[in-house]
């Protein structure tokens, strides 16, 4: 829903003259001659009115439309051809576009997909020290194919998701893999499950440790298991599903987290134990608080602590719509452990949303079959 504001603007109207001299009445004045009407009449009646409304419904209408539409992908196909400074921006318009519903069209198109892989696969091949422009460029091209519907862009995306070179290819490979479970979904799971790229790619981001000693937000490595997880509980699978049972017990929180998640979703056992860690706020991670380090550094530590819990309700919230997923794709789950720690989790102070979604989660689960929430 768009916001905005009428506008009281002061309108011109002509103030009626009375006449010069005084007339003296008479029955043939009682009924003025009729006339027909002036242009400026009918413009003051009806057209200015019009103009008016129109104006006011174009100022409606016009940025929802901008905002829904985000132009011809196409079009910034053709200028990522032409090298410019602000090449990433195209690449940016183009994965938004690509995320429209009106061009799902294009993203089965084999000939597009190719278009895209060449102008990854060209950057991929540049050699040097990345600027922050190009790293933009590279992430967004990897975004856009993540979105196609059509394997051709598929080797380009696993190229940029396994180049780990320099510390700027981090940034890049980040968005390759994030995109690379977009991707999964996109072409669906089960005819990637046995392809040896997909499975040494994620496998090998999921295995990467990171230095302990740094701080959270600089720990690349752990963020690169993170969406590793999320990836492996998007494809599925026996080598997924047990390699994600042992990221459960990884050193970082997220990482664990996405885990339990991805095996709910494929409706594995073994995610409730997590799930029910995840529920507890008693056990939630209060110091991993993952943002810039620039961030970190000039707030104070009450908002760090207002960051941190809106963190821990955004895990809780995850966990009770994981376990709905798992209860409905396994009717063997012991739900009893689980209403009662949402038993638990109600009588605490949480906030108003999540406390309707944990009410909505533990009416579902009391049913005899669950269902997937909303």
């Amino acid at each position: 829903m768009s916001d905005f504001a009428n506008s009281n603007e002061d309108v011109d109207a002509k103030k009626l003259e009375p006449p010069e001299g005084k007339q003296p009445f008479s029955p043939d004045d009682a009924l003025p001659e009729v006339k027909p009407p002036t242009s400026k009449f009918l413009m003051q009646l009806f057209i200015a009115p019009l103009l008016i409304v129109l104006g006011a419904v174009s100022f409606v209408l016009i940025p929802q439309f901008l905002a829904g539409w985000h132009g011809d992908p196409r079009t910034y196909v053709e200028e990522l051809q032409r090298p410019s400074d602000s090449a990433w921006q195209s690449a940016w318009n183009l994965a938004e576009a690509l995320h429209d519903r009106r061009n799902e069209e294009l993203k089965t198109d084999p000939a597009f997909a190719m278009q895209l892989s060449h102008l990854l696969d060209e950057q991929l091949a540049e050699s040097g020290k990345l600027d922050e422009k190009e790293i933009w460029l590279r992430s967004f091209l990897c975004r856009a194919i993540g979105t196609l519907k059509t394997p051709e862009g598929l080797p380009a995306l696993l190229k940029a998701a396994n180049q780990d070179a320099t510390p700027e290819d981090q940034q890049v490979r980040l968005a390759a893999v994030e995109a690379l479970a977009e991707a999964i979904d996109n072409l669906g799971a089960k005819g990637l499950r046995d392809d040896p790229q997909v499975w040494e790619t994620l496998q090998a981001a999921s295995t990467v440790r990171s230095d302990s000693s740094l701080p959270f937000s600089q720990r690349y490595e752990d963020q690169l298991r993170s969406r590793a997880c999320f990836a492996l509980g998007v494809l599925g699978g026996d080598r997924a599903n047990n390699r994600l049972d042992e990221l459960t017990s990884d050193s970082f929180s997220d990482v664990r987290y996405n885990a339990a998640t991805g095996l709910a979703r494929q409706g594995d056992l073994r995610a409730t134990p997590m799930l029910l860690e995840m529920l507890d706020p008693n056990k939630l991670p209060a110091k991993e608080l993952v943002a810039p380090a620039d961030i970190l550094d000039t707030i104070s530590a009450d908002d760090l602590q207002i960051r941190q819990r809106v963190q821990q309700a955004s895990t809780m919230n995850n966990a009770i719509r994981a376990i709905v997923i798992l209860a409905h794709e396994n009717p063997q789950l012991d739900r009893a452990p689980v209403i009662q720690q949402l038993d638990a989790l109600l009588k605490t102070e949480i906030p108003l949303q999540l406390r309707e979604v944990a009410s909505e989660a533990k009416m579902v689960l009391e049913e005899p079959t669950g269902s997937p929430m909303k």
